[in-house]
């Protein structure tokens, strides 16, 4: 990965505002490794006094020792994968860590200086129920973490949690039971504790809404480094292949990558469907812009539709989902996609 940052650290012309070190589990690595990288990016180019640098972390990795070296290079935002304080659905999960464990690291965290910390929580396990994930939700608010992001739980192909629903060994969680529980979240974490559900699945307290995961709803320059990373830079999306033995193999021949330029309907795509994830919404005045006929029809058609239905907000200029529009997004977004 090394050989790979330098290479496109070297093609860019732009100050880096932000490093995030996720999509994985960065925090098995040994803290001079993560140094490393840092210092590359030093290297080679501009990194902003003020970068926003974010580390994904498990539970138990949080001692003594990586928190104190995470500060020491530079770490001053942790993204910390806790996903449950349930002991059962941590077991569900496949998880390592306890719920004493997860505790004790975060208010380490805390000691060692960390004032930037967010939590992930996943909700509509199976097996869970709204008493379970309320209880969840206090105990996160106890820690009072600056960002928290909330996420439905997927369960992919091909792994242990499929083949335990396949075989009914596991209960998933039914579209009203995900519906409730997704409100439940929304409504005890910005009515009752002044969180701001900045994005789908994302709540922050003032001013610490991810800069870096902004940067992706918002159509901005972002180099991804490593097996599987994706990249957006002047309207180029590029994604490394995923296996690991190939990525290594042909690092040095530049053939690890895909790569495609958007089209006209891709960029209005991609508008609509960044746009509606976040509470600054739709810009209607840019997307109109670019529709003509039947598309703009359309698209007040359907944007009136969802008003009138309680799923969307705002006047002329933004068009904002509510948190039950929040739930069908994806639906929605393909009434206004351009073929």
């Amino acid at each position: 990965m090394k050989v790979e940052l330098i290479n496109r650290l070297a093609k860019l012309k732009t100050e880096v505002k932000t490093v995030y070190f996720g999509g994985g589990t960065p925090s098995i690595l040994n803290p001079v490794e993560i140094e490393g990288f840092i210092n590359l990016v030093k290297k080679n180019i501009d990194l902003s006094t003020n970068a926003e640098i974010t580390l994904e972390c498990n539970p138990e990795d949080l001692n003594d020792y990586n928190l104190i070296h995470w500060r020491t290079i530079g770490i001053n935002r942790l993204s910390i994968g806790v996903q449950s304080f349930n002991a059962s659905a941590l077991k569900t999960l496949n998880r390592a860590h306890t719920k004493k464990q997860a505790i004790a690291g975060i208010q380490l965290a805390r000691k060692m200086g960390f004032d930037n910390i967010s939590i992930d929580l996943i909700f509509a396990i199976p097996g869970m129920k709204k008493i379970d994930l309320k209880e969840d939700i206090e105990q996160l608010l106890e820690l009072n973490p600056e960002h928290i992001s909330c996420y439905q739980l997927t369960i992919e192909p091909r792994t242990a949690l499929a083949y335990q629903a396949k075989k009914n060994k596991i209960t998933i969680i039914d579209e009203e039971d995900n519906r409730n529980q997704f409100l439940l979240v929304h409504d005890v974490l910005t009515t009752n504790n002044h969180y701001h559900h900045y994005e789908i699945s994302n709540y922050a307290k003032k001013g610490y809404e991810s800069k870096h995961n902004s940067a992706y709803w918002t159509r901005e320059n972002y180099l991804g480094i490593g097996p599987s990373a994706h990249s957006f830079i002047n309207n180029k999306r590029r994604w490394n292949v995923a296996n690991n033995a190939v990525y290594i193999k042909n690092i040095n021949t530049f053939n690890y990558y895909s790569e495609e330029e958007l089209t006209d309907i891709d960029r209005i795509n991609e508008l609509v469907m960044t746009g509606i994830r976040t509470i600054k919404g739709l810009d209607l005045v840019t997307l109109t812009k670019h529709l003509s006929g039947s598309e703009l029809k359309n698209f007040i058609s359907k944007t009136k539709q969802w008003k009138s239905n309680g799923l969307a907000t705002g006047k002329d200029d933004k068009l904002v989902l509510t948190p039950e529009g929040w739930l069908i997004s994806d639906m929605l977004a393909a009434q206004l996609f351009l073929v």
